[in-house]
């Protein structure tokens, strides 16, 4: 994501002046890989890392760094880099400790740990309280602890400190939170489109957004509960859409595919608006490919709720020859 890497060169750089402690040559290493970091080079940036922590385990700005790079992959190792960093770190480093208890706050919410995610990122911001990405750390804590309106406060407050930074975050955390508190998270948005007038788009937005996840929630459950609803579906079924699938991935049905899941939003003319890959560990470009294709499917027949067309979610998968 953007913004976390934006963060991450940010905490680069509070770093050069921390590293001065250091030995010379674990030094020299570290250097090396704080310049690889700020450039982008990731996978240099980690093995140098690693060489700095060969020479000392308990090197604790190297260990952070490479918490920080292997927490989207493994969170579990993250979690044993930081938990050798963060008890060396200073005070009087407040940002770049704060940056790694986030961190940690993250990787744990991936290991659903979410108490002591919570309890990271309630660390974090008492070393820094307006850093919004520690206040959505810790909203997404919050909600899966089921506190949804504390949550509601951090993730409005978020967005609040910061309306202009990419929020999809915010978004996603939003529409979760109003199916169970949608007056009170509406309470809270419509606050802010009335009072911040400068964004007042960014949170009419939210609040859309959010209005419209209520609906495709109690769509979903009258469906459930057999009440008079309909899903989205491809004109022709499920085999003239498969078809037509297998047409544009290229996969001939003679091997094994590779499966790529998308979540797509269906609205109410039966168009694709709105993608998202589900499928774990797939190679980018293909997850990028299905997506694509999926925004390019003719016209579904739209989801029926009490005889009017709704928006609704659908999943379909997309399956690739083998590479």
């Amino acid at each position: 994501m953007k913004t976390k890497y934006f963060l991450m060169v940010l905490m680069a750089m509070a770093a050069i002046t921390a590293s001065a402690t250091m030995p010379a040559k674990q030094r020299g290493t570290f250097k090396l890989g704080l310049e690889a970091y700020q450039n982008g080079n990731l996978d240099m940036a980690q093995r140098y890392f690693e060489t700095a922590v060969e020479a000392d385990d308990n090197a604790p700005l190297a260990n952070a760094y490479l918490g920080s790079l292997v927490f989207d992959d493994d969170p579990q190792k993250a979690v044993e880099y930081l938990n050798l960093a963060i008890p060396k770190l200073s005070d009087r480093d407040a940002e770049f400790k704060a940056w790694a208890l986030n961190t940690r706050a993250q990787a744990l919410l991936m290991l659903k740990k979410n108490a002591e995610a919570k309890a990271d990122a309630d660390k974090a911001l008492e070393l820094n309280s307006d850093a919004p990405d520690y206040l959505t750390t810790r909203a997404f804590a919050l909600y899966r602890l089921e506190d949804r309106r504390a949550a509601a406060d951090d993730i409005v407050k978020a967005v609040a400190i910061n309306p202009d930074a990419d929020i999809t975050l915010a978004e996603h955390l939003i529409q979760l939170l109003a199916v169970n508190e949608l007056p009170y998270t509406a309470q809270l948005l419509d606050y802010y489109v009335q009072n911040d007038p400068k964004h007042a788009s960014i949170w009419q937005g939210l609040l859309d957004k959010a209005n419209t996840m209520v609906e495709e929630e109690r769509y979903e459950r009258e469906l459930i509960e057999g009440e008079d609803a309909s899903l989205a579906e491809f004109k022709g079924g499920k085999s003239a859409m498969n078809d037509w699938l297998d047409q544009q991935s290229g996969w001939d049905r003679m091997a094994p595919p590779i499966k790529v899941v998308v979540e797509c939003h269906v609205d109410t003319d039966g168009k694709i608006t709105e993608v998202k890959t589900v499928s774990k560990n797939v190679d980018p470009d293909l997850a990028a490919r299905a997506n694509d294709i999926c925004l390019k499917m003719p016209a579904f027949t739209p989801a029926y709720f009490d005889g009017e067309p709704i928006g609704s979610r659908i999943q379909i998968t997309v399956r690739f020859p083998q590479q």
